[in-house]
């Protein structure tokens, strides 16, 4: 029992790997052409926002809620949090580092298997050194999709 369960794990942690480097360029808008006053062609990189707008108010949920929501119909959770500013509670799992150095916020929602995951932006990342496992936070994150079963979070801030 202890080695499948050993093996779901790694298999686990490989799924969110290849998740979260194909989910790195999602975000990204291709570069454009423009002219100058001259003529000359510039190209030019389109900037996506560091922080999601405030259009509206932010959805406030705690983790085992979002977890519930994309568990019971993920295509509902979509219209209702993917791309929407969120600010989630919950109890930290873990604080970790991805692949690409990313800090990580892990909240738990039913059980050490099932968490919510908040990537942390650039700006955010040193203060999860003050952050210790089993205390409760609240981060406001643009909601995103879930991958391998756990609902994502990005450009989340510590509030």
């Amino acid at each position: 029992m202890k080695k499948a369960l050993k093996w779901i794990g790694i298999a686990l942690v490989a799924l969110i790997a290849i998740g979260i480097i194909f989910g790195e360029n999602k975000g990204k808008a291709p570069a454009t052409a423009s002219h100058d006053a001259s003529g000359a062609q510039q190209t030019a990189q389109q900037e996506v926002p560091a922080a999601v707008p405030a259009k509206e108010p932010a959805i406030k949920v705690s983790a085992k809620k979002l977890f519930q929501a994309y568990d019971d119909n993920e295509a509902a959770a979509d219209d209702e949090y993917k791309g929407k500013l969120l600010e989630v509670e919950g109890r930290i799992a873990s604080i970790d580092k991805d692949a690409f150095n990313n800090t990580i916020v892990w909240l738990r929602a039913k059980d050490d298997f099932n968490r919510v995951m908040a990537k942390l932006s650039d700006e955010e990342a040193p203060k999860a050194k003050a952050l210790k496992k089993g205390q409760t936070v609240t981060v406001s994150c643009q909601g995103s999709t879930r991958i391998i079963g756990n609902p994502t979070l990005e450009r989340c801030a510590i509030l």
